[in-house]
């Protein structure tokens, strides 16, 4: 006769699983043949504080201002862009964190990935959530 167990009953034993193998993150900055630099890890860390101090830690951002008639300013938007985020008493995010924005775009996938500080400018979280953002069309009717 076939004893039935309910799925309590089966087992009291606790599981034994492996534990997970992670690598190490190894952290190196690569230079490929064409001279682009592409940083892993603490490196890419450490690059961030380089472009952070180099901008003294505000937006770098350039804005094009209209003045009226045909001719724009060139301003910076200069906000205060801190490597970490600033929280008040209650835990709420005071100052967002700066970022460290590609100007020529890593391409997708990261295909073209160029982490030279001269390819980066620190901005602030607006100017980094508007460069991002999709660009908007606007929809005309045809007759």
């Amino acid at each position: 006769m076939l004893k039935r167990y309910t799925p309590l009953q089966r087992s009291t034993k606790p599981i034994k699983r492996s534990p997970i193998q992670r690598k190490p993150q190894t952290s190196r900055t690569r230079t490929l043949r064409d001279g682009r630099e592409v940083c892993t890890g603490s490196d890419w860390e450490k690059r961030r504080q380089e472009v952070h101090l180099r901008a003294s830690g505000r937006c770098e951002r350039e804005l094009l201002i209209d003045t009226g008639g045909q001719r724009r300013r060139r301003m910076r938007c200069d906000k205060p862009a801190p490597l970490h985020n600033f929280y008040n008493g209650d835990g709420e995010v005071v100052i967002p964190a700066g970022h460290a924005h590609h100007k020529r775009r890593r391409g997708m996938g990261g295909g073209f990935r160029d982490d030279r500080a001269a390819n980066l400018e620190w901005v602030c979280s607006g100017c980094h959530i508007e460069e991002h953002r999709p660009k908007r069309t606007v929809r005309v009717k045809v007759r």
